[in-house]
């Protein structure tokens, strides 16, 4: 079985992407572009092999998250898109409260498709 750990992860500058076996991504720093330096495409190859692998959630991990400008909300909304379309998995996202854009963005991300999101507040 494949799992997260041979999906190649973008290079983005003031960003840490970590992958973890079999089914978790933690992300710390900014995003202050569009796409996030080829964020889309990386979260997409993940969203196809979660369903590829029949994962009952993927775990994201945005407490180190400091920064992400309003374009860049897009990249998570996505992906939260695919997984209520797809229904083939939970996206459980572990967000620090502190942090005003975490609180707001996933919280309104839950409103538009909570079949698809869990959301988990860090102490």
């Amino acid at each position: 079985m494949k799992n997260f750990d041979d999906v190649s992860v973008p290079a983005v500058p003031g960003l840490e992407v970590v992958v973890s076996a079999p089914n978790r991504v933690t992300i710390k720093g900014t995003i202050t572009v569009q796409d996030g330096g080829g964020l889309s495409a990386f979260f997409r190859a993940l969203h196809g092999r979660a369903r590829e692998n029949k994962l009952a959630e993927v775990e994201l991990d945005v407490t180190g998250l400091k920064f992400v400008n309003s374009s860049a909300i897009r990249l998570f909304v996505d992906w939260a898109v695919w997984v209520h379309a797809d229904g083939a998995y939970k996206l459980r996202c572990r967000i620090d409260r502190r942090q005003t854009w975490q609180k707001t963005s996933f919280s309104a991300l839950t409103a538009m498709v909570d079949d698809a999101i869990v959301v988990e507040e860090a102490s």
